[in-house]
């Protein structure tokens, strides 16, 4: 397998609470995994979650306006 493919198993994830369509989805890494991304399935509003090095949140679940 070349090394720019993630091998396989469970795909990375963070929940997020819509709030502006009170609706739940996930967000998935960007193609640099720089960030998780996601939009809004109503409203397609996005949502963009900056990876860190350091001092990151270690929760799961979000809440986005």
């Amino acid at each position: 397998m070349p090394e720019d493919q993630p091998a396989a198993g469970p795909k990375p994830f963070v929940g997020l609470h819509m709030q502006c369509c009170n609706v739940y989805v996930r967000a998935y890494p960007n193609a640099d995994r720089t960030a998780y991304v996601a939009r809004c399935p109503r409203c397609g509003a996005p949502v963009r979650i900056d990876v860190v090095e350091e001092g990151g949140h270690t929760g799961q679940f979000f809440n986005a306006s």
